[in-house]
């Protein structure tokens, strides 16, 4: 069911944002300089600079006759065929979380606290809870 919604969500994203990953040649730093307000990944000296670009922004390249090379056409397809089922992207759900945080406060009881809950709401409308390590208690 998470992959489901999570590859949903990137097609929605990909319809409305399709995005790409643009390579541009370049060892002028002055022209890399006014690429600043485009969405730069990776920069590699004077060698190149690496953009994630949408449709809009290969138009602006396209204006100011500058060769460009795509190395990943789709973005949001690349990285969520990147994912296997039931694959958060390498991050834990919150109940994963919770269990991994207990099994730390039982094997280490004398420097990590039990959990507290405080008034504070996530955006799932559950309680934050805090614990307190400290290794002088």
């Amino acid at each position: 069911m998470k992959r489901f919604f999570i590859v949903t969500i990137l097609f929605i994203i990909s319809i409305v944002f399709c995005q790409s990953l643009v390579r541009i040649e370049q060892s002028d730093l002055k022209f890399i300089k006014s690429l600043y307000n485009f969405d730069i990944a990776y920069v590699r000296g004077k060698a190149f600079v690496e953009i994630v670009a949408d449709k809009y922004d290969i138009g602006i390249f396209n204006s100011w006759v500058i060769p460009y090379q795509i190395i990943i056409e789709d973005l949001p397809e690349y990285y969520s065929a990147r994912l296997e089922p039931e694959d958060m992207g390498g991050y834990r759900t919150y109940s994963e979380i919770v269990t991994a945080f207990d099994s730390m406060q039982a094997l280490f009881p004398d420097i990590i606290s039990e959990r507290a809950t405080i008034q504070i709401f996530d955006l799932n409308g559950r309680k934050l809870e805090t614990f307190n390590i400290d290794a002088y208690q």
